[in-house]
């Protein structure tokens, strides 16, 4: 399940989940990537995925990068390195 609910203008992290720990290689990754790329968040996308935690908040930045926040908690989740179609469930055009 995949339901955009809409957007943030803006938002601020808070700590991370247990899960969060056990994708700390991949986070290095992604952030390693954000730098390197200079990356800049282009949407912050308020996401329904059926969780029983609630909404998810997911940071797309333009270089194909997903960081996914629980919304009440605002900890972090996981990170993806999002293909095209991924991308584009946000409602961005990928140029």
């Amino acid at each position: 399940m995949f339901e955009l609910l809409g957007y943030a203008d803006s938002f601020t992290p808070c700590g991370i989940t247990s899960h969060g720990v056990n994708r700390s290689k991949r986070l290095q990754i992604a952030e390693r990537l954000i730098i390197e790329e200079s990356a800049k968040v282009v949407k912050i996308a308020v996401v329904n995925k059926g969780h029983k935690n609630g909404n998810e908040i997911h940071l797309v930045y333009n270089n194909g990068i997903v960081k996914i926040y629980n919304a009440n908690s605002r900890r972090f989740i996981t990170v993806l390195i999002a293909r095209v179609p991924q991308i584009e469930r946000y409602k961005i055009k990928v140029t």
